[in-house]
């Protein structure tokens, strides 16, 4: 039921993450329907490691290529690593007004610090 075009779009949904974590991910992918993402989840696998940005070095445009991250969020993030300084730990990331929880918990795996 997947058709050249969806999986495509799956294909340049895992490189734009820089893989999949887990199945759930999935869901986020557009023009999924229900039973695409129950034969997904039936039959894919998810068994490679992602691929991790350095927070501590990553311009804004390399931050931008995270889904989970907006042009904008990922301009202040740079200018708040210039301003503040290098980036500990993603608690560190709180202090960043512009990422609310849900935003850190999906960038913090694809991310080094």
């Amino acid at each position: 039921g997947i058709g050249s075009k969806l999986a495509t779009r799956i294909v340049q949904y895992r490189d734009g993450l820089g893989g999949f974590l887990s199945a759930d991910q999935f869901g986020e992918i557009y023009g999924l329907d229900s039973i695409n993402l129950a034969e997904l989840r039936l039959y894919a696998k998810v068994q490679s490691p992602v691929r991790r940005t350095p927070i501590n070095t990553a311009s804004a445009s390399d931050l931008d290529r995270l889904p989970y991250l907006s042009r904008r969020q990922a301009e202040v993030i740079v200018n708040y690593r210039n301003q503040h300084g290098a980036f500990g730990s993603p608690e560190s990331l709180k202090a960043v007004k512009v990422l609310n929880s849900r935003t850190l918990e999906q960038i913090t795996p694809y991310l080094v610090f």
